[in-house]
Parts: structure tokens; C-alpha cells; sequence
């Protein structure tokens, strides 16, 4: 289980060339909530979670909207030692100093619409953007290779 709070540290400025305000973070107090697991099978693992962040009013009685992100991932080892054990427990005889996974997973992110008091609410805002990935480690020594191909499955507007 996670929980936290986003603290109120926005700041809201005036833009010079178009009269426009810009905003950077939301100047509220927003609690979160979210679930992370993992689990793992000799060479396969899989791991997961998600957060969900409830956004209270902010600058000028704006809500800039819910977020919520998931993420799922599900890994197998090819070669080398399993990453979870302790680095103690990786001094033995026949030890290789060469590694290798493949890894595919899903990220999504959900974004609600910014409602405004005075305006209602905004209906060029609020998305939810899903990612198929993709990709391999390889690891040697104390040196990790990541190549990560992600695709956007699915992006649409609230």
C-alpha cells in the first residue's frame, strides 16, 4: 500500500508576450493512494501497481483535475543471477558477471478535465494515454543496459 500527499507547492505566473498565466503544480493540497506488487517464479517475475491522486481546489477555485497512473510488467531472465537476491549472496563459485532479461509491460495514464468555478468545465483537457512496451537488460558487472521500445496504444480526450 502507498499513500502520500502532493503539498501546495504551485506557483502561478503572467506571461509576458500573450497574456496568458501559466501554472506549474496546482497550489492544493492533494492526497494519494495507490497498490504496488511483486512477484517472483525462479526466472519469471511480474510487477504492477498503481496511484490515484484526488485533486482538491487550487489556484483561483480551479481543479486541475484527478490523475491516476498504472503500470503492469512481467520480466524473464535469460542469463545471470536473479536481481532480487542480495549482492552478499552473489560471491560464489560460478557466478557469471553477465546478465540478461526481456521485459514487456503496460503504462497507462488517466488525467481528469480542469473544472473552474467560473467556467465550468474545460473540455479541451483530461486524456488517457496507454503504452505497450517492449525491451531487454543487459547487465554486466555493476553496469545495467536498458533498451525499452514503448508504443502508444490508445490516446483519446475526456
Amino acid at each position: 500500500m502507498q499513500a502520500g500527499v502532493e503539498l501546495p507547492t504551485g506557483i502561478q505566473k503572467g506571461a509576458n508576450f500573450d497574456n496568458t498565466t501559466v501554472v506549474v503544480g496546482s497550489g492544493s493540497i492533494d492526497p494519494m493512494m495507490g497498490l504496488a506488487f511483486s512477484r517472483r517464479w525462479d526466472k519469471f517475475t511480474l510487477q504492477g501497481n498503481g496511484i490515484f491522486k484526488y485533486t482538491t481546489q487550487g489556484f483561483d477555485n480551479t481543479n486541475y483535475g484527478n490523475l491516476s497512473v498504472q503500470n503492469l510488467s512481467a520480466a524473464y531472465r535469460l542469463k545471470g543471477e536473479n536481481n532480487f537476491c542480495s549482492p552478499d549472496s552473489l560471491n560464489h563459485e560460478g557466478h557469471s558477471d553477465l546478465g540478461w532479461t526481456v521485459f514487456s509491460g503496460y503504462y497507462g495514464e488517466w488525467l481528469d478535465n480542469i473544472k473552474s468555478e467560473e467556467e465550468g468545465i474545460d473540455k479541451n483537457t483530461g486524456y488517457y494515454l496507454g503504452f505497450a512496451t517492449l525491451g531487454t537488460n543487459i547487465s554486466f558487472k555493476k553496469w545495467s543496459f536498458p533498451l525499452t521500445f514503448s508504443y502508444p496504444l490508445r490516446l483519446f480526450k475526456r
